[in-house]
């Protein structure tokens, strides 16, 4: 974390954000980070004030950043700005909207927003590049992974293949939760006894920004995770916690709760071997071929974008591809204006 000698204004705001957001600490210090880069610029740009222009970074006041406008911020923003992808900028601009919005909407001590009109990146409307769209496994790879997760064929030595077999129900129940509900790394990691209702199938995550959710269980989750619990693999978790706060998956060295890492480095374990193509499958791209899957299977980015536990429908727009036999078929459908009588 970093050393938190911020002005008094950022670390207000950051502790207001903590209250009605629930952001993680890394989010915090990614946000003090972005907020101390903008202030350098202030600084470097020598912006001027009543009081003459800051003093370092930890100088810009309350009077500097009334005089902050919509062209220095592009100007500050243009900075990021790469051909490769427009992410880096998009995250700066969101904190500063977030910060602007605080000290007009909630402190009251600016009377305008500089960032109301900053857009960044690509028009909401406009259809992305397959560049720019998210990669999601495609059924062949879909198939080759799940089917080493089943069986360990394509792991490379007798050990690795011994290892797989004391494990077996507990990856397969990993994979298989990824695949069919699109959860997060850490929201899976986090899961305890407590968070599973198998009669009514259902399993609680615990989202970004800190509240709770209810995921259906798909038929296959809750039957590997039936075997999993009943079929003796498990081993009891070191300390002997509560039965609700039991960690679910559990290491089979330390008996302790299995680490986002540990989980990573088995899938991705299991994906390059079944496919070198394959070796920068993670968590996260299972997240992107269970949201394509769900949006291939009924083309509504209002339920894809739900699944998800994403606040704006718009974060759902990636998966929405439109295929050339889909544009030929719609634009036949049209039927021929009649011409007009003369």
């Amino acid at each position: 974390m970093l050393q938190d000698e911020s002005p008094a204004l950022i670390r207000e705001f950051l502790q207001d954000l903590q209250l009605r957001k629930h952001i993680t600490p890394r989010t915090v210090d990614a946000y003090r980070y972005d907020l101390r880069i903008f202030y350098c610029f202030l600084s470097a740009r020598s912006i001027m004030s009543p009081t003459g222009p800051p003093s370092g970074w930890t100088g810009v006041t309350l009077d500097h950043l009334r005089t902050v406008t919509y062209p220095l911020i592009r100007d500050f923003l243009i900075q990021f700005e790469s051909p490769v992808s427009s992410r880096h900028q998009q995250r700066k601009a969101a904190v500063l909207r977030s910060y602007f919005r605080y000290l007009v909407e909630i402190r009251e001590v600016l009377d305008r927003n500089p960032t109301v009109r900053i857009h960044v990146g690509l028009d909401r409307q406009q259809v992305r590049t397959d560049l720019q769209r998210v990669k999601a496994l495609d059924e062949r790879q879909v198939s080759l992974f799940l089917e080493n997760v089943r069986t360990g064929i394509h792991l490379p030595t007798e050990r690795a293949k011994q290892y797989h077999a004391r494990v077996q129900q507990r990856n397969w129940a990993i994979a298989v939760l990824f695949l069919t509900s699109g959860m997060r790394l850490s929201e899976l990691a986090g899961i305890s006894l407590g968070d599973l209702d198998l009669l009514r199938a259902q399993v609680r995550v615990r989202r970004k920004g800190g509240f709770e959710d209810w995921i259906p269980l798909h038929a296959e989750a809750r039957q590997a995770l039936e075997a999993y619990l009943t079929g003796g693999e498990r081993p009891a978790p070191a300390g002997a916690p509560p039965l609700k706060e039991a960690p679910l998956f559990v290491a089979t060295t330390t008996r302790r709760r299995l680490t986002p890492r540990q989980i990573e480095n088995l899938i991705k374990r299991y994906a390059a071997t079944a496919d070198p193509q394959m070796q920068f499958v993670s968590p996260h791209k299972l997240r992107h071929t269970f949201a394509q899957r769900i949006y291939d299977a009924t083309g509504d980015l209002y339920l894809t974008a739900v699944s998800l536990a994403h606040q704006s429908v718009e974060s759902a727009r990636i998966y929405a591809k439109v295929t050339e036999e889909q544009r030929s078929w719609a634009i036949n459908r049209l039927t021929m204006i009649p011409p007009v009588e003369a």
